[in-house]
């Protein structure tokens, strides 16, 4: 039950942050597989998810769920690290190619 109290708890803080249809889900397994089925279950635009900023060699054995996702979510995923000192930040980059799927993404 603990899991879920914490659940609770972090939905209170997304609707007291002004995310009044914030919806939690708890489920078992591994997280990038979980986040990936239920982001194509639900239809979601965008996977937003928090990253501990491993470095290369405990990203190869530890396996990123962050960088996981990255590759195999059936939508966007932003990747968001650092904390509140860098969260919400002031300037957005965007990399282009000049690609129509790098167009679309920027409109």
């Amino acid at each position: 039950m603990k899991r879920m109290r914490s659940l609770d708890s972090e939905l209170r803080r997304a609707r007291r942050a002004g995310l009044d249809d914030a919806e939690g889900y708890l489920e078992r397994g591994r997280p990038d597989a979980v986040v990936a089925a239920l982001a194509e279950s639900i239809n979601a635009g965008i996977i937003v998810i928090g990253s501990r900023g491993y470095g290369s060699l405990n990203r190869v054995l530890l396996r990123s769920v962050a960088e996981t996702l990255v590759r195999s979510a059936p939508c966007p995923v932003l990747v968001c690290r650092g904390g509140p000192l860098y969260w919400p930040g002031t300037h957005v980059v965007a990399g282009d190619d000049l690609s129509d799927d790098a167009l679309g993404g920027a409109s």
